[in-house]
């Protein structure tokens, strides 16, 4: 039987990992990366290196070393580690500070931007300009090792293919991907490189942003949970949140029914932030435990979600389990 110290443990990790970091940037023009293919068409499949699952990190060569990158459709650019930068001598911006990164918690960093290249397989990300902060504190902080973040600035100029149920990825030629036959188009909304996509939480409807760095099925603004009356008259609970700012308490709700591209998701404990100063920030997060069933492939250049059923088989990673911190806390 799990303790109730090892539930609440792992709890912490159903809040965004690598996700919601909400750059404000100041004083650079931001390029896009330049992605060449080599067959023109594809990277191929690159698997998952995230234990269990979970948020989608893949092995790709900066400089020609192995570095852990996860894939985050929440953060607005890309990011690589401070000391891993310094480590593999990448060429980094002269003028300081030339951006100021927010998290959902926490306190805002201030940094420079590097230029490298990025190998995935049969993809190479020629002259990404990633900004350079401390992404060692929230590695260790969610147990999960990785040196680079790949925000909208590269899925803006890719086909992102995740296949969850087979925990792999492929990066594709927006100008040569067509769909698969089984998949079947969601309805999104984009908004710079944010994919919005209509949640119904219980009885109210509100738009949530497509956040593969974010692990829960659905994390929420504090203003959006109190407008939905989540926050009065049923119990309210509390649980760790890893986000690019740091370590916070989230409360946390158990919801009856969360309905999303079709799905409808019984007992769902949802995530509600609150930040500690005055940011823009989106009502709300959709995190890969919602797509833990597809094959998810996201064409935010686009604006476009397609989501391919993985069937009644059971994933690699066994039967989805969700764990309610109301529970653990009873």
């Amino acid at each position: 039987m799990i303790s109730r110290r090892a539930l609440l443990s792992q709890l912490g990790l159903l809040a965004a990992v690598g996700g919601g970091a909400w750059w404000l940037r100041a004083h650079v023009l931001w390029p896009s990366p330049s992605p060449v293919f080599a067959d023109g068409r594809s990277s191929g499949w690159l698997d998952f290196t995230s234990p269990e699952g979970g948020v989608p990190m893949i092995m790709v060569l900066v400089g020609g070393a192995p570095v852990r990158a996860l894939v985050d459709s929440g953060a607005q650019s890309s990011v690589i580690d401070r000391g891993l930068a310094q480590k593999l001598g990448l060429p980094t911006t002269t003028l300081a500070p030339v951006i100021v990164a927010f998290g959902l918690s926490g306190a805002p960093q201030l940094g420079r931007t590097a230029r490298l290249d990025v190998g995935l397989g049969g993809l190479i990300l020629k002259d990404l300009h990633a900004a350079v902060f401390d992404l060692a504190a929230v590695a260790d902080a969610s147990g999960r090792d990785f040196g680079l973040i790949l925000g909208q600035d590269v899925l803006k100029q890719v086909v992102a293919d995740l296949d969850f149920p087979a925990a792999r990825l492929a990066f594709h030629n927006p100008r040569a991907y067509v769909p698969p036959e089984k998949a079947r188009a969601t309805p999104v909304r984009r908004s710079g490189g944010q994919l919005f996509a209509p949640v119904t939480v219980e009885t109210t409807q509100f738009e949530a942003v497509i956040d593969t760095g974010a692990s829960a099925v659905l994390a929420l603004s504090a203003e959006t949970a109190r407008t939905a009356g989540l926050l009065s008259g049923r119990r309210i609970g509390t649980a760790p949140s890893v986000t690019f700012g740091g370590l916070s308490q989230d409360q946390v709700v158990l919801v009856d029914a969360v309905a999303f591209a079709g799905e409808t998701y019984r007992n769902v404990p949802v995530h509600i932030y609150a930040p500690d100063r005055n940011i823009p920030l989106p009502s709300g997060l959709i995190g890969v435990e919602a797509f833990e069933r597809f094959r998810t492939i996201l064409d935010v250049g686009r604006g476009r979600l397609h989501l391919v059923p993985a069937g009644p088989e059971v994933s690699p990673r066994g039967p989805v389990v969700r764990l309610s911190p109301l529970r653990a806390l009873r």
